[in-house]
């Protein structure tokens, strides 16, 4: 026995145009893209949104290990997800490592991902040497993940999984309510700690109470040991997207960054994008931060129906044989 994923799903409003897959990061789970699913149903797709492996209520035998959670092994939930439903190919869209993992489907499973869309995360060349030990020399903002690296860090986050919500699911414009400025300028690896930097009463105006108890059910089921684990396969996920090195993105694809996104920053798109994804089109979304699905969700779901609408045919994927 494998993965079993949660998967939630809308049926399509009128004829239907096609499948789209929604993909969440960290730490989220399918409830991040609650805003978007009926907006996108209701522009003719069905629409199915899981629980990555590691989140929610998706689970699987057996005690985990690390390598779990690699991008050869998420990416082949997605396709076994497709393989399950009969499905030749989707729409997937990506937000945070979500991006990630459509960006890399996009070039493993290019006949199974028929258009490609991204919020915040921008497509990264492969590069020429494995990333890891370049950036434990030098994190710079990216220290986080080398802090989450410990088990101390899984200890923090589970130690209170709806402050651990609250501290990290917030708006761009609330994000440093009550943060002690003394202990943030030290990064999280000397600081031994992420979220110690806010008060222990932490509020997030993102989030109405409801919300806040739905993701702290969802988080103390699942605990945070999978969700981190997608930090520790960097080496792994370098050395299996080895093949794709130089190779185009061949979707047609959607790209949206954030006014507030701090970590990924609208700027990365246009700078490393434009060479290796020539069928791209890029929007911005003003004042809000990374949880912009959230924050701006009229205006997501206006720019994705927006693409959707007018998604060009896909001439690389191979229809199913009847």
């Amino acid at each position: 026995a494998g993965t079993h994923l949660h998967v939630v799903e809308a049926e399509p409003t009128g004829p239907s145009r096609g499948t789209c897959v929604l993909v969440h990061g960290f730490p989220d789970t399918w409830y991040g893209w609650r805003k978007q699913i009926k907006a996108i149903a209701g522009c003719g797709f069905r629409v199915l949104v899981p629980d990555q492996r590691g989140y929610g209520d998706t689970t699987r035998p057996g005690p985990p290990v690390e390598e779990d959670f690699s991008m050869e092994e998420v990416c082949a939930d997605m396709v076994a997800l497709l393989d399950a439903l009969l499905l030749p190919h989707a729409v997937f869209i990506g937000h945070d490592w979500g991006g990630t993992l459509v960006w890399n489907l996009a070039q493993q499973y290019p006949s199974r991902v028929s258009h490609v869309g991204a919020v915040c995360t921008p497509f990264f060349p492969q590069p020429a040497e494995d990333p890891w030990p370049k950036m434990l020399k030098s994190p710079g903002r990216f220290d986080y993940q080398v802090w989450f690296q410990t088990r101390d860090s899984q200890t923090e986050l589970d130690a209170d999984p709806g402050r651990t919500v609250r501290c990290m699911i917030r708006a761009w414009d609330d994000s440093r309510e009550g943060v002690d400025a003394t202990l943030e300028e030290q990064p999280p690896t000397v600081r031994k700690g992420l979220i110690n930097v806010f008060p222990a009463e932490v509020g997030s105006k993102l989030l109405t109470p409801e919300e806040q108890r739905v993701y702290a059910g969802q988080f103390e089921r699942c605990g945070f040991f999978g969700p981190l684990s997608w930090y520790r396969n960097v080496s792994r996920n370098w050395d299996w997207m080895k093949p794709t090195k130089g190779n185009k993105v061949v979707q047609h694809c959607l790209m949206i960054t954030a006014e507030h996104d701090l970590v990924l920053t609208a700027s990365m798109a246009k700078k490393y994008m434009p060479p290796h994804v020539p069928h791209c089109q890029y929007e911005h979304v003003r004042d809000a931060g990374h949880w912009v699905l959230q924050e701006q969700p009229e205006e997501i779901n206006r720019l994705v129906v927006g693409w959707l609408a007018n998604l060009p045919v896909a001439s690389h994927v191979q229809e199913a044989k009847l």
